[in-house]
């Protein structure tokens, strides 16, 4: 037995994780942005579980269908989206970013300020051609929503809220495709500051359409995604209008 305890590593668990908290409390504002930008997408449904909602019996959870039904169904029509986003919206911005900072340190001024610019017209058209995809997308279903909630939704749900959903989830790829490109240029804090404006109009907004009894739902959320996504834009604009210049003053 005395064999075997001096062969067990018994260190204070604490100590092996002192690392990992250094690291979290190095990026403790990027850790927020992921709270924020959670809280903002489930602000508006939680608000309307507990003030129009029902409470599942047995349980202490909460539901709201006229609302949950067209959020799940909305959710699902950003996949292709995200999967466009992913292999090319990404992965352009990557390379145009690469080519920049291996401009750093080694080229004239020019060749940086011209890496910086098509950094941008990137960022512009990859915007935009993912918007146009998605767009199309979401424009047909939009068109089609009355024939859509005939066949999947209940009559609780209005052709309306389904559309405003739609609505709000194609801002909601454009708010995360723009926040994501922040985090490549490590401009965490304009990040952060993007997902509080996405969190607080949409409990705002959210609140105040509950209480004028509006006859829709999804207000919030489309408005929020709208704002937080200019928000983010000019954040993402600016950030790299002057990448050159943040990262010789972090370097």
């Amino acid at each position: 037995m005395i064999l075997l305890l001096t062969t067990i590593d018994i260190s204070p668990p604490l100590k092996e994780f002192t690392p990992f908290l250094a690291y979290f409390r190095k990026y403790l504002v990027l850790f927020l942005t992921g709270i924020f930008y959670a809280a903002g997408i489930w602000s508006d449904k939680i608000l309307l579980w507990f003030i129009k909602g029902d409470g599942v019996e047995g349980t202490f959870l909460h539901m709201f269908a006229p609302y949950d039904m067209p959020v799940y169904l909305a959710n699902l029509t950003i996949i292709p989206g995200l999967v466009y986003f992913m292999i090319y919206s990404e992965s352009n911005f990557y390379i145009a970013l690469k080519k920049v900072l291996l401009h750093l340190g080694r080229d004239i001024e020019s060749r940086i300020k011209q890496g910086k610019y098509i950094l941008y017209k990137t960022v512009k058209s990859s915007l935009r051609e993912q918007s146009l995809f998605q767009g199309v997308i979401t424009l047909v279903l939009i068109i089609i929503a009355p024939d859509i909630k005939a066949l999947f939704l209940s009559d609780a749900v209005s052709v309306l809220t389904f559309r405003i959903t739609l609505t709000a989830l194609f801002f909601n790829l454009l708010l995360l495709t723009t926040v994501t490109f922040l985090f490549y240029i490590e401009k965490y804090k304009s990040a952060f500051f993007s997902v509080m404006i996405f969190f607080s109009v949409n409990v705002g907004v959210t609140l105040y359409s509950t209480a004028a009894d509006f006859p829709y739902y999804g207000g919030g959320y489309l408005v929020s995604c709208a704002v937080g996504t200019i928000a983010a834009f000019i954040f993402l604009r600016h950030g790299i209008k002057y990448i050159d210049r943040d990262i010789f003053a972090k370097y």
